[in-house]
């Protein structure tokens, strides 16, 4: 899901929850030029539930890029 502002995209991830898991994350989101400002992290038992405000060039991402 991907939630957009002005500024920054909102993007959740909920999967299962696995070692290297958060770096695989980042290094895809790092692999699209995308920017991540924060994110919180969290687990409930085994099921990563993940936000991080994101942007690209300082914005949020566009429609093409949200999906």
């Amino acid at each position: 899901m991907c939630l957009n502002s002005i500024f920054f995209s909102l993007l959740y991830i909920e999967t299962a929850d696995r070692p290297g898991l958060l770096v695989e994350i980042i290094k895809v989101i790092a692999d699209v030029n995308i920017d991540v400002e924060s994110a919180e992290i969290d687990t409930e038992g085994l099921i990563a539930k993940d936000t991080f405000h994101v942007s690209y060039g300082g914005a949020a991402l566009n429609r093409s890029m949200s999906q």
